[in-house]
């Protein structure tokens, strides 16, 4: 804590090794980025029904598993499509 870099690992968020890309959806992959770039990371994923989850707004760019974007906000009213 402090200045120190943390990881929030939610035991919900399982990657699955036949749908994912293990080489990169893992947290090894988002601390190297961190390093890289000095930018908070969080893993989100496409749902249906986001009114379940928190919800990030990333201005719209569709993203592609492993891409890392900016997040611009975390939206109070439930009309994204990211779930946390």
């Amino acid at each position: 804590m402090g200045d120190e870099p943390v990881a929030v690992i939610l035991p919900d968020v399982i990657l699955d090794e036949y749908e994912s890309d293990l080489s990169q959806d893992n947290l090894a992959e988002m601390i190297r980025r961190f390093d890289e770039t000095g930018h908070s990371q969080i893993m989100v994923e496409p749902v249906a029904d986001v009114t379940a989850y928190g919800v990030v707004d990333c201005k719209g760019v569709e993203l592609a598993p492993g891409e890392s974007v900016p997040m611009v906000a975390w939206l109070k009213t439930k009309s994204g499509c990211c779930a946390v």
